[in-house]
């Protein structure tokens, strides 16, 4: 097995960040966005914060979710673009125990006590998700609990409450971190995904005076990470276009081969087995989720969860 080097592995976690990451794994940053949440507290220093930030809990690859411990406390931000879905809070009861676990697992005489009968000493959690899209669905401020989103308020075994944030008091770190993604949308609305929109972006901020620090000493982060992710964003765009347009093709194909209107018809609006399985294959090696898979392959989900079992790939939740 080939051993990465530190630096090596930092600098392939940077690029893959968001910037909503990058921007709160810088200590001072942090220690606003802790500010911002918990004004009382002002005690806490830069030292007594630490990230516990897991790469690829999720399947989408990039590192858009944060955690940090703050003495006895975990605290864990989730962020939330564009369409709003309450999936969202499973996305944060999903990274809280993966937290958990690996705190635990972190330390021997926690991974001995968890199997005996002293109880273990676990820090109390705050879960967060910070939303920058449009939707009016959700408000700052609202609470949604598991327990209401996905079992109609049933009591059940496991719950837990998301707190939304939509933005912050005037010109604190939160605000601004808002006000950016909202400069970044309406560049992308007025210049597409292009490298112009992401440098118009970046000389907004500073003229409107947004994340004017942070910017004077990563810009060229920020850039690098905007980029990277519309490349991304467009190579997917591609390969869905190319899975889309082979799927037609061969569908033409059968339906030609078959003669009959039936076949053609066929052809036109349902992948051959073998064909169906390929693009589901492709689909799963782009981390894309169920319903995008439902979309270009035109099968329904259980079709789609049938294909992804029968070549033994897992279910995107």
């Amino acid at each position: 097995m080939c051993m990465e080097s530190k630096g090596s592995k930092t600098a392939r976690r940077t690029i893959k960040d968001s910037v909503f990451c990058h921007l709160f794994r810088q200590p001072e940053y942090l220690l606003q966005l802790y500010h911002v949440l918990h004004p009382e507290d002002t005690s806490v220093t830069e030292k007594d914060l630490r990230t516990v930030t897991l790469d690829n809990v999720l399947a989408d690859g990039w590192i858009n979710d944060l955690g940090f411990l703050v003495e006895d406390m975990l605290i864990v931000l989730v962020e939330a673009q564009s369409t709003w879905s309450p999936n969202i809070v499973i996305r944060g009861v999903i990274y809280l125990l993966q937290t958990y676990l690996d705190y635990l697992e972190a330390d021997a005489d926690r991974r001995r006590q968890l199997y005996g009968p002293t109880k273990v000493k676990l820090p109390r959690a705050e879960l967060y998700v910070i939303y920058t899209g449009d939707s009016q669905t959700v408000r700052h401020g609202d609470v949604l609990t598991l327990t209401d989103e996905f079992f109609g308020g049933i009591p059940c075994s496991l719950d837990a409450s998301v707190t939304v944030l939509r933005g912050g008091k005037e010109n604190d770190i939160l605000q601004q971190y808002v006000r950016f993604c909202e400069i970044v949308n309406e560049q992308y609305r007025e210049h597409g995904r292009t490298l112009a929109a992401i440098r118009e972006t970046i000389s907004i901020c500073k003229e409107e005076g947004v994340l004017t620090a942070y910017l004077a000493f990563h810009e060229k982060e920020v850039y690098d990470i905007m980029r990277y992710l519309m490349s991304q964003e467009q190579i997917t765009a591609d390969r869905l276009n190319a899975v889309r347009r082979e799927s037609r093709q061969e569908g033409r194909r059968e339906g030609r081969r078959e003669g009959r209107r039936e076949g053609r018809q066929e052809g036109r609006t349902e992948m051959r087995e073998e064909e169906f399985l390929a693009s589901l294959a492709a689909l799963a090696d782009l981390n894309l989720g169920i319903y995008v898979m439902t979309k270009v392959t035109r099968r329904s989900e259980e079709d789609v969860i049938a294909g992804l079992q029968k070549l033994g790939l897992p279910i995107p939740s």
